[in-house]
This record gives structure tokens, sequence and C-alpha cells, in this order.
């Protein structure tokens, strides 16, 4: 998850970035922390993002309605669609997770 930020800020940043590596107690984590964040900063092609690593609904909808907030201030967004969301969901990810489980059956 953290390789995708990092690619993320890296286009953002016009590959001006810093990774600052500061320690950790998991060091099988860490190691393959670091292994992905440098193949994101080399340009390499990273996994996709599944299971307990995508989003739920509840974060993708806080996200649009940040950017929303924040398109008239940053030109970035401008040409993007950010359209807020209207509805705001208090659902929990594992609560949606339960319920898309509970449909699939």
């Amino acid at each position: 998850c953290f390789s995708h930020l990092t690619h993320f800020l890296f286009f953002l940043a016009n590959g001006k970035l810093c990774a600052v590596l500061e320690g950790g107690y998991h060091l099988r984590s860490l190691s393959e922390s670091v292994c992905m964040t440098l193949k994101a900063l080399l340009g390499d092609p990273l996994p996709p993002l599944t299971g307990e690593m995508m989003p739920c609904l509840s974060a993708r909808e806080s996200i649009q309605n940040v950017r929303a907030a924040h398109k008239p201030y940053w030109k970035c967004l401008t040409y993007e669609d950010v359209t807020p969301v209207q509805d705001l969901s208090t659902i929990s990810c594992q609560a949606e997770e339960a319920e898309v489980t509970q449909t699939n059956v």
C-alpha cells in the first residue's frame, strides 16, 4: 500500500521525493516495505491492491469530498472530476465488507 502512495507522490512531486528509513520492529514487513518503496521509486510495476489493501467505500467517499473541497484552491485538481459524494457513509470498512460478502452468498 505504501508503495502505491510513494508512486503517486513521486509523480505529483515531479520526481523530487525523499524517502527516510526510521526503523521498525517487524523486520520482515520492514524489508518488504523498503523493497516495494524502492521499486516504486525506480518505476517498476507495482502489484495491484486487492483484498484488505483496497480502500473501502467510505474511505473513497471521504477522499472525493476532501478533493472537492480543495479543488478551488489547487490548480492540479481543476482538470480532474472531483464531484463531491453527497451521502457520507458512516459504515466501517469491516461492516461494508461483511455486507458485500452476504450479498454474494
